[in-house]
């Protein structure tokens, strides 16, 4: 099982066709967008933009 977010990436047709082409052995299941317990994913995804944002300076 593979638990994920919401993001436009999951949910690639390139990706859902890996998913399906595992025959059963891997399912994906995708976090409402509210999860709770995902309040520590906001202060991550805060530090990856910031630390992208100085890498472009």
């Amino acid at each position: 099982m593979l638990i994920v977010d919401g993001h436009p990436v999951h949910k690639l047709k390139k990706v859902m066709r890996y998913i399906e082409s595992q025959e059963g052995w891997l399912e994906i299941v995708f976090l409402p967008p509210d999860a709770p317990g995902c309040i520590g994913l906001e202060s991550y995804k805060t530090n990856w933009n910031q630390s992208e944002t100085a890498e472009e300076k």
